[in-house]
């Protein structure tokens, strides 16, 4: 299934609820709302989502147990 862009943390939180059979996400690091880190473990916590992480190489490194392939901008 694809899906439009979801602009907010809380938008793509709401999607998984909706969707629980998801099998990968798409994020990009600079997600508006809180750490990504604090929201990367939220999602991880939930369900078994793989996470495809775009990162702005500025930012800092991210725990992978949480992360499917990281990708730099």
């Amino acid at each position: 299934m694809l899906t439009n862009d979801l602009l907010y943390q809380e938008a793509v939180i709401n999607f998984i609820k909706k969707n629980p059979n998801i099998d990968f996400l798409i994020l990009n690091d600079n997600l508006p709302g809180e750490k990504i880190n604090i929201f990367l473990e939220k999602i991880y916590k939930n369900s078994k989502i793989k996470i495809i992480l775009f990162k702005n190489k500025n930012n800092k490194t991210y725990n992978s147990e949480n992360i499917y392939r990281i990708f730099n901008d």
